[in-house]
């Protein structure tokens, strides 16, 4: 089977919106409000076997902020092969060639967040290792607790946001038009992004709930500004349980890195964990 590799163009938008589909099984307002972010021409990367795609990645801009440096990365997000292509390499030579034309872009860095477990292996094979841990917390309702809180707009999101990033020695973020993408998502599948004012600080709350318990996916408040903040929320949510997702409790593998330059015939490794979370997973 001979596969051409190449960055696409407008005349495959409906062969990839179809595919991913097929694959993630996403709605189509999902899907097309990505379109609208992502610039198509630029960030998606497609495997043909004649003029049928077997299978695509998109390659979107993003930083990797490592000791205060900002570092040119790309984060390869919905990486997928269509079924009847599978097990031919399809993925293999399409992230071989991602990297190649990130790396020739002056790109430092390659990130993603594997779909499912079984996945981590076979990206370590393929030079990634796993940099960024999740786990799930939860907190203590407190009782009595006091906070306010208001719709946290986009600018307050993103600007509470980066000095959440800035907290973190290594960090992973996307650029402005993905997470512009990011927040609307976020609204539009039934979270909710609050600003919290508490007598111990303010932050955003960025959340969903489930019957009658709430997971905080992504907080910018911490210590008891948040335990104020998430025993107030409750209680007007009328949630009986509220968890936070991304930091503390049992760590669990989320996200992985690879280096795409080298030094003196190595790559050079990483020794520190990272921050990355609301990875449009």
């Amino acid at each position: 089977m001979t596969i051409r590799l190449l960055r696409a163009d407008k005349t495959y938008r409906d062969s990839a919106f179809s595919l991913w589909q097929r694959v993630f099984g996403d709605a189509p307002e999902m899907i097309g409000a990505f379109f609208d972010h992502a610039p198509f021409e630029r960030t998606c990367f497609a495997a043909l076997s004649g003029e049928t795609l077997a299978g695509m990645l998109f390659s979107l801009p993003a930083v990797f902020y490592l000791n205060n440096t900002a570092q040119e990365s790309r984060y390869f997000y919905a990486v997928a092969t269509d079924p009847a292509f599978r097990g031919r390499g399809v993925m293999t030579a399409l992230e071989s060639y991602a990297c190649d034309t990130a790396r020739a872009e002056g790109a430092r860095f390659a990130a993603l967040v594997p779909a499912e477990r079984s996945l981590f292996s076979m990206y370590r094979k393929l030079g990634y290792r796993t940099f960024f841990f999740h786990g799930r917390t939860q907190i203590p309702r407190m009782l009595g607790a006091e906070a306010s809180f208001s719709p946290c707009g986009l600018n307050d999101f993103l600007a509470f946001r980066r000095g959440l990033l800035a907290l973190h020695s290594a960090a992973f973020e996307l650029y402005p038009a993905m997470c512009v993408f990011r927040y609307e998502d976020f609204l539009r599948t039934g979270g909710e992004i609050v600003l919290a004012e508490t007598s111990c600080g303010s932050g955003y709350l960025a959340f969903e709930k489930e019957k009658d318990t709430l997971f905080i996916w992504e907080t910018s408040l911490s210590g008891k500004a948040l335990a104020l903040a998430a025993g107030a929320l409750c209680r007007e949510k009328g949630a009986l349980r509220i968890f936070a997702e991304g930091v503390g409790g049992k760590s669990k593998p989320y996200g992985m890195i690879k280096p795409l330059f080298q030094e003196n015939g190595q790559k050079i490794p990483l020794k520190i964990d990272g921050y990355m979370n609301l990875m449009l997973n």
